[in-house]
């Protein structure tokens, strides 16, 4: 008996998994960092030869602009550095790129 319920279960979880929505996030971020990794915040906040660049990539074809709002957070083990969860700043875009070939 316990078989058989076990089995019903997942014929019905296995049916309904296909049908459910995932999450689709519209804009992926990525974050690169060129060597040399230097040991203080200093290098990375450089104006010149900054090794830090964010590419912000609007997967959502139908858009043309999308905007957001960025936060950080650094950790190690015993320190986080996070943004301020009240903190709004001004909005940043994701805009969708064409290529014509």
């Amino acid at each position: 008996m316990h078989r058989r319920w076990l089995t019903l279960c997942m014929a019905i979880g296995l049916s309904c998994a296909g049908q459910l929505p995932a999450q689709q996030c519209p804009v992926q971020a990525n974050l690169v960092i060129t060597p040399p990794f230097g040991l203080s915040l200093a290098h990375y906040t450089a104006v010149i030869n900054n090794p830090v660049s964010l590419n912000l990539w609007l997967r959502d074809l139908t858009m043309v602009n999308y905007q957001v709002r960025l936060r950080l957070t650094i950790e190690s083990n015993r320190v986080r550095i996070y943004t301020d969860p009240h903190y709004l700043p001004a909005h940043s875009s994701a805009n969708s790129v064409t290529s014509s070939s």
